[in-house]
């Protein structure tokens, strides 16, 4: 698979049949009835491109927003019996838990965090664990998934290890 995110070809060789791994079109009931109860899954959710503004600044209230629909995917899976981990609440929150409140002469005041919210090395160095030991990854249709690199690198990570794969979104 490429780096950079190339969803058509395997969304359509999934529903050939041909990634028997990668479920795509699933909903959190479905994944409920699948998987829940089994094991921890792994949680995929956009934050690096749709954390930054129009400038590619890193923004705190974005960020938060992303971390509360990460939340709420994991709510929705709980519902149904499925325990998931959610790397980005848990990271947005130390993000926040980070943030120190600085107001510059000519313009807004802004948060600045000392974690650096945009370094995907670190943050993909400190999901890994999780991720080595969730028993699948589920892929929620929260806006910028299928343009998500991180996704992308964690998705193809589970397939090359024959662990499971449910996406919500590219069913149709």
């Amino acid at each position: 698979m490429n780096a950079q995110p190339a969803w058509g070809p395997v969304l359509e060789a999934s529903r050939r049949g041909d990634l028997p791994l990668l479920k795509v079109g699933m909903s959190p009931a479905q994944i409920g009835d699948w998987f829940g109860g089994r094991q921890p899954v792994y949680l995929a959710t956009p934050y690096s491109k749709e954390c930054t503004d129009m400038l590619g600044q890193w923004d705190y209230l974005l960020s938060c927003a992303l971390g509360r629909r990460a939340e709420v995917a994991a709510k929705e899976l709980m519902a149904h019996g499925v325990s998931a981990f959610a790397p980005i609440a848990l990271a947005v929150g130390m993000i926040s838990a980070s943030c120190h409140y600085r107001r510059r002469r000519s313009e807004r005041g802004s948060f600045e965090p000392s974690l650096d919210p945009l370094d995907a090395a670190a943050w993909s160095r400190w999901c890994q664990p999780f991720l080595n030991v969730c028993g699948a990854v589920v892929v929620p249709d929260i806006p910028g998934w299928d343009h998500s690199v991180g996704i992308w690198a964690e998705v193809q990570f589970a397939i090359g290890r024959g662990i499971p794969v449910f996406v919500y979104g590219g069913g149709s």
